[in-house]
């Protein structure tokens, strides 16, 4: 490609670019599934070591001038718009590497990226490395606390037990300590881990940042972070988070009031919920909802597996059967999807515990589906607890991250009769790739749709007041929860528009969290312990953005039914097909036929009276 030198046409330059990337990106996919999944030690690195290899090998070709000058030189004018929008897309990537920039500052932004991928390290390693604690005296200080973390934490040498800020150890005691002041130091030790290395190490990736976007011709990095995303500004970016904390303003008040009077029931003298005390007085309240602890015995896993193919072909007419086909380890099963008697699709489930393998359940993308080229492939891997044992029964959580999985696999395989690779759903806009797995996420809470499964031993479908319950726990403190993650993207957004070189990191902190955080400014030095700000950049509005967009998808089927197979064909037609061909507000208008709104999310967050 790079020595060619005949006429720029989609044949000569774009059919064959297609396909380097379709072998590369496949062999890429194949290669991380294997490391992360394979059981043998030697295979998985093996595998790392391809995985290594390609993606050095993709980020060489995603330097090339001369390839970059024959995709930019190919006249589309003819062609198609799914042709023209992925030309479009391969170009600008291009050229926000800088491949179209003169010597120097390619050298340049070369030079700043590694920078950047070092200081980030370092951050994160950091962060990773500083583990705090906080002493009691003897066990009397655990009260409240479950046998099992009382037995794991004996007294040290020095006399005392330690409680440090690894979460393991944190979000428990948390959750369930009755030491009050306990609760508070370790809220404050956990608030101060990488501090202080980490304010110098933020402000050094501030400014390289900075000077990349510059150099690239940005105002400033958050601008360059948002340009290829649904939110398109920082400007759009802000007025989302400013929009967002208006409408949870009420529901944040309604529940401080609410867990003050939790906490009030033991102590008469509270004036009011703090920080420290918020995570334990909402396990007292959840305590009384008794739907987390019911529900898991009406999910036995071989019959959740059957109710989420049945259900994937209730609403898509689709058929599910199973793949013989050669695997990696004993309890991985493949499977094909069929549409009219002719196979568009085929995927693994790989859900067993076992050494060695990334546990947290993930989706992977191993092929993409290429018109006449390849069906696509995809994964769903992790340990899924309760799936190896005899009773085979799982927790609801667990239940949701598996509909969140499904629905980035079902788009991925739905997506699979793309022409160029760079419209694959791979390739969709990075804040609405997560949309559809948060849309499937609210069938786990839909009692229609559970009841067609879920059922206990003696066959009894599960009840509607457990269902209840389980949207009841979810939603009780929903107020207080995005208010928090609004405060950290409103951070992460403002770091990356102030200019770097005369930022007061500390300062901007407290006074964001003064007006976006729950609780306000607390001790401790939040941006120091942020990894978020490492790894999402100006982009962490990400997490509320894909949250509001899918729960508004949904209210079209709170309308038409939620398990209607017409609104399920028009979201496979309009929103999981597509991949990444067209831009997602168009996905979102053709789905809604309007533009998408905070509307369900208000209403989600309008405060309402306990039964």
């Amino acid at each position: 490609l790079e020595a060619y030198a005949g006429p720029r046409t989609i044949v000569n330059v774009l059919e064959p670019a297609n396909t380097m990337w379709r072998l590369l990106d496949n062999g890429l996919n194949e290669a991380i599934v294997l490391e992360n999944a394979h059981p043998d030690f030697s295979f998985r690195r093996a595998a790392q070591t391809c995985e290594q290899d390609l993606a050095r090998t993709k980020a060489d070709i995603a330097q090339s001038r001369l390839l970059y000058e024959r995709i930019a030189a190919t006249d589309v004018s003819s062609a198609d718009r799914t042709t023209q929008f992925a030309q479009m897309k391969l170009v600008r990537e291009f050229r926000r590497a800088g491949v179209n920039m003169d010597v120097a500052t390619r050298d340049k932004l070369r030079a700043l990226k590694v920078d950047m991928e070092k200081t980030a390290s370092a951050f994160a390693s950091t962060l990773s490395a500083d583990t705090r604690s906080i002493p009691l005296e003897g066990v009397s200080d655990l009260a409240g606390m479950p046998d099992d973390y009382i037995a794991a934490h004996p007294p040290a040498r020095d006399g005392n037990i330690h409680i440090t800020t690894d979460y393991a150890d944190y979000a428990p005691f948390m959750a369930f300590s009755q030491n009050d002041p306990a609760r508070k130091a370790l809220r404050e030790a956990f608030r101060t881990r990488g501090y202080p290395q980490n304010i110098p190490l933020l402000a050094t990736l501030l400014q390289k940042r900075q000077a990349f976007a510059q150099a690239l011709g940005y105002a400033n990095y958050a601008s360059y972070a948002t340009e290829d995303k649904m939110i398109k500004t920082p400007e759009r970016a802000q007025a989302f988070i400013d929009e967002l904390a208006g409408a949870t303003s009420a529901a944040v008040a309604h529940e401080k009031q609410m867990l003050s009077e939790r906490l009030r029931a033991n102590n008469p003298n509270l004036q009011a919920v703090e920080a420290w005390q918020y995570q334990y007085a909402l396990g007292q309240e959840k305590a009384a909802l008794s739907g987390i602890k019911n529900a898991r015995a009406y999910l036995e896993y071989p019959r959740v597996r059957q109710g989420l193919f049945a259900f994937s072909e209730h609403m898509f007419g689709i058929t599910i059967r199973d793949w013989q086909t050669p695997v990696w380890a004993p309890g991985v099963s493949g499977h094909e999807i069929l549409e009219n008697g002719q196979v568009i699709g085929r995927f693994y489930l790989d859900l067993l515990p076992r050494e060695g393998k990334f546990n947290p359940l993930t989706e992977y993308q191993i092929h993409s589906g290429i018109v006449g080229k390849q069906l696509p492939l995809a994964l769903i891997a992790g340990s899924l607890a309760g799936a190896e044992n005899a009773h085979r029964l799982i927790e609801h959580s667990s239940l949701v991250v598996l509909f969140h999985q499904f629905g980035h696999m079902l788009q991925d395989l739905f997506s699979g009769e793309q022409i160029w690779m760079a419209n694959t759903s791979g390739r969709t806009e990075w804040d609405f790739s997560e949309v559809p797995a948060q849309l499937f996420e609210e069938w786990a809470y839909d009692y229609e749709t559970l009841r067609t499964f879920a059922a206990n031993v003696n066959g009894e479908p599960i009840t509607k007041e457990i269902v209840a319950e389980l949207r009841a726990d979810r939603d009780l403190d929903i107020g207080l929860e995005t208010a928090n993650q609004n405060a950290l993207a409103a951070l992460s957004l403002a770091v990356h528009t102030r200019d770097a070189a005369n930022l007061d990191i500390e300062s901007l902190e407290r006074d964001i969290d003064t007006r976006n955080a729950p609780f306000g400014a607390e001790p401790g030095h939040r941006a120091a312990g942020m990894r978020q700000l490492a790894d999402y950049s100006a982009l962490y509005y990400n997490y509320a953005w894909s949250r509001a967009i899918a729960r508004d998808l949904f209210t079209r089927f709170t309308k038409d039914g939620t398990l209607n197979p017409a609104t399920g064909q028009a979201l496979r037609d309009a929103i999981l097909a597509p991949g990444g061909s067209k831009p997602a507000d168009e996905m979102i208008g053709e789905f809604l036929g309007r533009p998408s709104d905070l509307g369900a999310e208000r209403e989600l967050l309008t405060p309402r009276p306990k039964n």
